[in-house]
């Protein structure tokens, strides 16, 4: 799709918050020596990708430990569509 090789341009990315501040929102990028981490005080960490066209996201990779998965997609219409699953 590309979050990891770059073609995913780092404006379309933005994150609830993060442990590192100094850390640049490319950490989010599979690849990279930085690992993206929510700060401690967030209760509902998320990662936006903000994409320009229509996209068929047909799996993602998730690196560390994570207990839930929400993802939230919306069609350009008035409905957010959401799939969860407890990992």
């Amino acid at each position: 799709m590309g979050l990891e090789n770059g073609l995913i341009p780092s404006s379309s990315l933005s994150v609830s918050s993060q442990k590192n501040e100094e850390a640049t929102i490319d950490a989010v990028r599979m690849g990279n020596t930085q690992l993206w981490v929510a700060a401690s005080s967030d209760s509902t960490p998320w990662i936006e990708i903000s994409f320009s066209s229509s996209k068929t996201l047909t799996g993602f990779e998730i690196r560390g430990t994570v207990t839930i998965i929400d993802v939230e997609y919306d069609t350009n219409s008035e409905e957010s569509i959401s799939y969860s699953e407890n990992v």
